[in-house]
């Protein structure tokens, strides 16, 4: 029996879309198994196998088949719209000038610049998406704080807010047992005094949660930042919580304690780095006037381990609305 199906040049069927070669692989396997077939018996010659229950596996495969090209098809067109979106966000950031908005705009360049075809990418588009978000809560914040330092009520606490930050410094430092108590006992009416004022000056209420906001923010950023760059460290290594210190105080990682020497917003900060459990002044430090910045970590070796000292942000934190603080996370590397 001659085989009549059409037949197709190779260049004919590279034009074809996946559909209709597909169509073309089960109408073929149909035609074959309706052709006489022997079974190498005397009798049996040129009896016709149906092969029912092969053309009902091959129609339901090419129905499966089918149906995933379309499911591939829709999320085309779908991520076609999604970029063709981001694409018109991009085009109307050009001429923004409100500095909130040109956040946004940067949160969604940083977005873009993901592959829409990346194995990972929902879920790093949506650890950028959370960044941003701080970022853009972080931009806000500041934009209020900055207003409200501008009134009355709030730089008329700035003396006492001050005078809190030099006694928690000198407490920090202290040894002698009738300092500590004198320190401890100024340090409790000055905060009692700072912790009224908040509560009856709306104005400097607002600022003291515009700082939480900050420091909220900050730490939504870090988290995310690392959850969707775990190649930022050594494998298995263990990264601390975000933390803030401010200029003259100090934070403890285990036995290393970090002290801030030196903080500026465009330098970064500078810190000593010693391996003590004394609050006391450290005498030999593993590190010291040593500079860490935004993208620029500080790695060290000590016991034969591997330590690095990130500074994730420079921003306002606790309750003083006119010093900044430095935003640390401290890394332990295998």
């Amino acid at each position: 029996m001659e085989d009549k199906f059409p037949k197709h040049t190779a260049e004919e069927l590279l034009k074809m879309s996946a559909e209709e070669l597909a169509h073309i692989k089960a109408a073929k396997e149909v035609h074959a198994l309706e052709r006489p077939v022997s079974l190498g018996l005397g009798r049996f010659v040129g009896e016709k196998v149906s092969g029912l229950l092969l053309v009902a596996l091959t129609v339901w495969g090419t129905l499966w088949a089918n149906s995933k090209l379309e499911q591939v098809k829709t999320r085309n067109a779908d991520l076609l719209v999604e970029r063709t979106a981001w694409r018109q966000r991009l085009a109307g950031c050009k001429a923004v000038t409100d500095q909130g908005v040109r956040q946004s705009c940067a949160c969604d360049l940083l977005i873009d610049s993901i592959p829409f075809d990346a194995g990972d990418a929902a879920t790093k588009r949506m650890g950028v998406e959370t960044m941003c978000a701080g970022e853009q809560q972080r931009a806000a914040s500041g934009a209020q704080l900055a207003e409200q330092t501008q009134t009355k009520a709030v730089t008329d606490a700035k003396p006492l807010f001050d005078h809190i930050d030099t006694i928690n410094s000198q407490l920090a430092r202290a040894k002698e047992p009738e300092e500590i108590i004198r320190l401890r006992a100024q340090l409790e009416q000055d905060t009692l005094r700072r912790n009224a004022l908040i509560a009856t000056e709306p104005d400097l209420k607002r600022a003291v949660v515009s700082i939480t906001n900050i420091h909220d923010a900050v730490v939504q950023v870090s988290t995310a930042a690392s959850a969707i760059q775990p190649n930022i460290g050594p494998k298995g290594g263990q990264r601390s919580q975000v933390l803030s210190v401010k200029e003259g105080y100090f934070l403890r990682f285990g036995d290393h304690r970090i002290l801030l020497q030196y903080l500026d917003k465009s330098l970064g900060a500078q810190i000593q780095i010693c391996k003590t459990r004394d609050s006391g002044s450290c005498r030999d430090p593993l590190k010291n006037k040593e500079w860490i910045g935004l993208g620029k970590p500080l790695q060290f070796s000590d016991g034969g381990k591997q330590y690095r000292i990130n500074l994730e942000a420079i921003d306002h934190a606790g309750k003083n609305p006119f010093t900044l603080a430095a935003y640390i996370t401290f890394e332990t590397l295998n």
